[in-house]
């Protein structure tokens, strides 16, 4: 469930946010608050693991969408401010990574019949409050409008190469390294082709952006000047997301594995990876705040 709703969600992400520049965030932040409304309801009602995993698929494509309210800093504070909301934003997810083990196990030791399905009550209930407050109160720029071309045109003239390799690369790896020492051994042939092949797409993204695109999907404006900001950014974003994802995910696993078969207990002893997936998702946006302050990344 977590790798499906991972890998949808590393797909939506960057195309919303290319699409948006085109046609305004707006739109796509309201789509994807539906997308990942229907995703919520369909965990609600679902009756099988499978269903789960179908329901996550969805959600990740509505939250790569939902992201783009990250982006509403920049639309609606002064760059001086932006670093600071941004870190504002993350902190609202502050009790659910260190909580949110043994609040939802307590949903299920001792909110029976619903259990587990409380927890997607509560998500049905945030995403329509998103809705209804994108749609009264966000009211951004309509988007980058290119004299001589039409919306149509832009969106023809996207990247489109640059964003299959990726699509293409990100969703073979997370595939090889989601399903590696689960379903498919590590060593085993399917896991290792996945992951080489994946790379391989990343690899020809990443020399079709530099030598060949026309209009790149990675601007290269982003590594103009120091050249090192936004790689250092794209590098811290990548080591604590392995970590958010380690410690908040994995580690409740790790100690029903290892130690006890407690709901509450396992939920207790998760507050540590709680901190620790906190911690990451601080540093990274503590750097954030320091690069839209101190520079013009």
């Amino acid at each position: 469930m977590l790798s499906a709703y991972t890998i949808s969600l590393s797909v939506s992400l960057p195309l919303s946010g290319g699409l948006s520049d085109i046609y305004g965030r707006r739109n796509f932040f309201l789509v994807g608050c539906a997308i990942a409304l229907i995703g919520t309801i369909v965990a609600l009602a679902a009756q099988s693991t499978a269903m789960m995993i179908v329901a996550m698929t969805i959600k990740g494509i509505g939250a790569g969408c939902q992201q783009l309210g990250l982006a509403a800093a920049a639309e609606l504070f002064p760059n001086k401010h932006r670093g600071r909301v941004q870190a504002c934003f993350d902190l609202l997810a502050l009790p659910w990574s260190i909580f949110g083990s043994i609040t939802g196990n307590a949903m299920i030791k001792y909110q029976q019949p619903l259990g587990f399905r409380i927890n997607f009550i509560i998500g049905t209930i945030l995403n329509i409050l998103s809705i209804a407050s994108a749609w009264f109160w966000y009211h951004p720029p309509a988007g980058i409008r290119i004299p001589g071309k039409s919306r149509w045109r832009q969106t023809w003239e996207l990247d489109w190469t640059g964003v299959t390799l990726m699509t293409i690369g990100v969703v073979v790896f997370l595939c090889g390294v989601g399903l590696g020492g689960n379903a498919l051994p590590w060593n085993g042939g399917g896991t290792i082709s996945m992951v080489v092949l994946g790379i391989a797409f990343l690899l020809a993204f990443g020399v079709w952006e530099w030598k060949f695109a026309k209009d790149p999907f990675m601007a290269h404006d982003l590594f103009k000047g120091h050249g090192r900001d936004y790689p250092l950014f794209l590098l811290i974003t990548f080591v604590a997301g392995m970590s958010l994802y380690a410690s908040a995910a994995f580690w409740t696993q790790q100690v029903q594995g290892m130690w006890t078969n407690d709901p509450i207990r396992i939920g207790v002893l998760s507050i540590p990876g709680g901190f620790g997936g906190a911690s990451e998702s601080f540093q990274k946006f503590g750097f954030l705040a320091l690069c839209v302050e101190g520079s013009s990344c």
